[in-house]
């Protein structure tokens, strides 16, 4: 029985729908385990033929910021276009810039019994990766003052879309299975989706890249920070043109410090402040030439994205 299917059919199945539940397998239940630190895990009781995922994660906005979002499940691109036996038809697939995995997300207004804001997240892959109490996705959040106990819950997603069946809003199946027998692919019946209350991850830094307190994030904060660690106050003065003294850019960016090693190589030194800049001025070709740790050019953008104001 050839199991291949693309990955560009695994999405259609997500999003143009999929026709009717597939019988043979039996339901998957998902549930929400808080792992501690703000992270939660998204875990899946049986990934036997499971293909494909769409759901969007909800909370309030007011007491959580935006989750990151990782999967160790669902493989990156640069691992399929290695794997040609199952995945001929990923190749190249490096150069693609920001989606380093099939995973994709965006976020939504959405309002709700406890919530006000969500994620919407869908994910495929071309072959299935059986187990049990499988982690599928990490969700890491932070909070927006200490000990706000809040709840996070999956809801089904739903859209809008003529052109894919859907002409009215609405709710998509939140799994896409295999069935041997059939040889076809279809949701499965994943039960009700959870929700984990009293969630209280550690209140997240109010440290951003306005350096200077002008209320804009752009260029010239990368420089400051550059010349902060290079000691020339001199340069500070002359470039900083929010309200901030010298002094006070100085203690600021010295409270941020933790914040700032952009590369994840262990030490945050002038040449973190070097990408942040070169960031702004859209040059990855220098972030590529001037970074040491070990994230990724577009995990590097990414980071550097959650210290905007």
């Amino acid at each position: 029985m050839r199991k291949y299917i693309a990955l560009t059919g695994i999405f259609a199945l997500l999003f143009c729908g999929a026709g009717q539940a597939v019988a043979a397998l039996t339901t998957t239940g998902l549930t929400l385990e808080d792992a501690g630190n703000g992270v939660i895990n998204v875990i899946a009781a049986d990934t036997t033929d499971l293909y494909g995922v769409a759901f969007t994660i909800v909370y309030d906005s007011a007491l959580l910021n935006d989750p990151e979002i990782e999967s160790d499940y669902f493989p990156t691109f640069t691992a399929m276009s290695g794997d040609t036996v199952n995945y001929p038809g990923i190749t190249d697939v490096t150069s693609v810039e920001g989606y380093a995995s099939p995973v994709v997300t965006n976020t939504v207004s959405i309002s709700g019994a406890g919530y006000d804001k969500g994620v919407r997240i869908a994910a495929a892959d071309a072959i299935s990766h059986p187990g049990s109490n499988v982690t599928i996705f990490t969700l890491t959040f932070t909070a927006k003052e200490e000990n706000a106990g809040a709840a996070v819950s999956l809801i089904q997603t739903s859209i809008t879309n003529p052109d894919a069946g859907y002409p009215t809003e609405t709710a998509i199946d939140p799994l896409i299975g295999y069935d041997t027998a059939e040889d076809s692919y279809g949701p499965i019946l994943a039960g009700s989706l959870p929700t984990l209350n009293g969630f209280s991850p550690p209140a997240g830094s109010t440290f951003n890249l306005d350096v200077d307190g002008d209320g804009y994030a752009v260029a010239t904060d990368g420089a400051l920070l550059y010349y902060y660690f290079i000691n020339r106050n001199d340069l500070i003065e002359q470039v900083k043109s929010g309200p901030k003294t010298l002094s006070e850019i100085q203690d600021y960016i010295a409270g941020g410090l933790s914040m700032l090693d952009v590369d994840d190589d262990g030490f945050t030194v002038a040449t973190d402040a070097a990408l942040i800049y070169y960031d702004f001025i859209n040059r990855p070709d220098l972030i590529e030439l001037v970074k040491s740790g070990p994230r990724s050019l577009s995990e590097i953008k990414a980071y550097i994205g959650t210290l905007m104001p």
